[in-house]
């Protein structure tokens, strides 16, 4: 190998780990003239085991709670349903605001607190899925009863 390659590899080496300021030989003998490099600063990483982590803090379940305060619950649903709608292969890629709160406040009114509206379609030509249920409908409904109607206890 020639010696221009291996000082070619030597610097890159030292580049790649050394990270600091590296120096090309010459194969003339003369002084080495020093090269900049960019060497990349990154955040120290966390040090803490799952070990210590799971043993310092127990695992709580939480309830589900809508994404946004409850001081509004129409905006809640509206997040809440656009969500679940993103997550299918809806059939109401162009439904409004206003027609999902009209649709959530007519599931509010048609269900009984131990419905859980399955067989129910809020949308007019609404298909069922392969599973055998409105997927659409199913969305709007979960989403209302979460947030704008919620079932009583």
């Amino acid at each position: 190998m020639k010696r221009s390659t291996i000082a070619a590899i030597a610097t890159a080496a030292v580049l790649v780990i050394g990270g600091g300021t590296a120096y090309a030989l010459t194969s003339n003998g003369d002084e080495p003239a020093p090269v900049e490099t960019v060497t990349s600063t990154t955040a120290p990483t966390d040090t803490t085991t799952p070990e210590a982590t799971a043993e310092s803090e127990p695992i709580v379940a939480e309830s589900p709670a809508p994404p946004v305060a409850a001081n509004d619950p129409e905006a809640a649903y509206l997040i809440e349903v656009h969500a679940r709608l993103a997550r299918i292969q809806t059939q109401i890629p162009n439904v409004t605001d206003e027609q999902l709160l009209a649709a959530a406040y007519e599931a509010c009114e048609i269900l009984a607190p131990n419905q859980t509206g399955e067989d129910l379609s809020l949308i007019e030509g609404e298909e069922r899925s392969p599973h055998g249920y409105y997927q659409d409908s199913s969305a709007i409904i979960v989403s209302a009863r979460i947030t704008i109607c919620p079932i009583p206890r």
